[in-house]
């Protein structure tokens, strides 16, 4: 596809400004940008197309969760994904400081944005989450769902984030929400060479806050490695627990 000297300096601009506001420097945007726009130019990025990206691309399969992720890139709720909202997003999933990948979680677990994570969210963020071969069979396998969800009151943010910061798994705990390391660095290989760089390093809280964040910056070292292990822990009590009182 051949740009115009306009096009080119339309995208060089709109490089410069994502780059102030996301992880990425200006060449990264520039090749997310131009991504965003070859994708726009088959059809613009909904949440059927953009359920499709985050199957293929990050290997998010749970069907629950890609309709979550979907809404936590729109925020704007127009139903598409602008460039803005591509790169941003990608930004924290990507290379989000611990307090950004905290924030950026309960907002896709807090389905209907009112603060809290109640016992029907969790719930239905949950759905499917025990298989058969863990102790139970067929009807069996909901009610653990409805047990292993059995809370009094709400999850605040703040309980999600002292749990998230003593245990980084607990982030995924509700849901495969985040992508595998693997993906990180095949999307990230496309973009820039510095393709090992993800989930923030340790220190990256101390740069730029960008995103999702909110609060005092954060050491964000023990989030270093926690897309390599790809155990779930359920939320309160694990399904073995649950089948053992059976």
């Amino acid at each position: 596809m051949t740009q115009t000297l306009a096009q080119v300096h339309k995208l060089t601009s709109l490089a410069e400004q994502l780059s102030k506001v996301t992880h990425f420097n200006t060449e990264e945007c520039r090749s997310l940008s131009f991504i965003h726009q070859r994708i726009d130019a088959v059809g613009r990025i909904d949440r059927m197309r953009m359920r499709e990206i985050l199957h293929v691309l990050f290997d998010i399969t749970d069907d629950v969760m890609l309709d979550l992720v979907f809404h936590s890139f729109d925020r704007d709720s127009d139903g598409y994904v602008d460039e803005f909202e591509w790169a941003k997003g990608l930004s924290c999933m990507l290379r989000g400081t611990t307090e950004e990948l905290i924030d950026w979680c309960y907002y896709v677990y807090d389905l209907n944005g009112d603060g809290g994570l109640a016992r029907e969210e969790l719930h239905h963020c949950l759905k499917g989450c025990i298989y058969s071969g863990y102790g139970v069979e067929g009807d069996e396998m909901e009610e653990c769902e409805r047990e292993i969800v059995e809370i009094d009151g709400q999850i605040t943010q703040q309980d999600f984030e002292l749990a998230c910061l003593q245990d980084p798994l607990m982030l995924v705990s509700i849901g495969p929400c985040l992508p595998k390391s693997q993906c990180c660095a095949a999307f990230l290989a496309l973009i820039t060479e510095k393709y090992r760089i993800y989930t923030g390093p340790m220190g990256r809280s101390k740069k730029k806050k960008v995103g999702f964040t909110a609060g005092p910056s954060r050491n964000n070292s023990a989030f270093d490695d926690h897309r390599m292990r790809r155990s779930q822990p359920s939320l309160m009590k694990s399904t073995s627990d649950v089948a053992q009182k059976r």
